[in-house]
């Protein structure tokens, strides 16, 4: 298992992760996880002209994605600098435990380090007390809560 870019012949594969994470954030309780999107869309937004989001993977001995992190940048004009916004950190049950998720974080903060973001962001719900544990662990902190809904940042400057 390694973790690499994802590219177009990814997108069905990240769709279907995209869906098991609804379906896990369904099972907290503490989202709809309403799925819209669809392998076309997916193309277009993720790997066509105007990309509005980019992945990593981490992926079996296939070359099959068992796992992701779906992010996007964003900008300060406050700093000049960018940041990165996790949406979505998912690995398919059979693979939790193994690594790649901690894998797939430490690959995200090489890539944020070498474009100079200042920090990383994301949500997880306060139900998921395995997220919690990793996320300390990893150095991110609670910035906010919105209902159950806790916001973390990880600074890198």
């Amino acid at each position: 298992m390694f973790i690499r870019d994802a590219h177009q012949g990814d997108a069905e594969d990240i769709f279907n992760l995209i869906k098991k994470k609804a379906e896990f954030d369904r099972s907290l309780g503490d989202s709809l996880g309403n799925v819209t999107t669809n392998v076309e869309l997916i193309k277009k937004t993720m790997f066509g002209v105007n990309r509005f989001a980019w992945a990593i993977v981490a992926v079996n001995s296939q070359d099959k994605p068992i796992g992701i992190a779906l992010c996007h940048t964003r900008y300060s004009s406050f700093s000049g600098l960018p940041s990165i916004w996790l949406d979505d950190l998912f690995i398919f049950e059979s693979f939790r435990g193994s690594g790649l998720g901690k894998d797939l974080m430490e690959k995200l903060i090489e890539i944020a380090k070498s474009m100079n973001a200042s920090h990383i962001d994301w949500v997880a719900s306060n139900f998921n007390e395995k997220a919690k544990s990793f996320y300390s662990k990893l150095g991110g902190i609670v910035v906010g809560m919105e209902g159950s809904t806790l916001s973390y940042r990880l600074r890198l400057n």
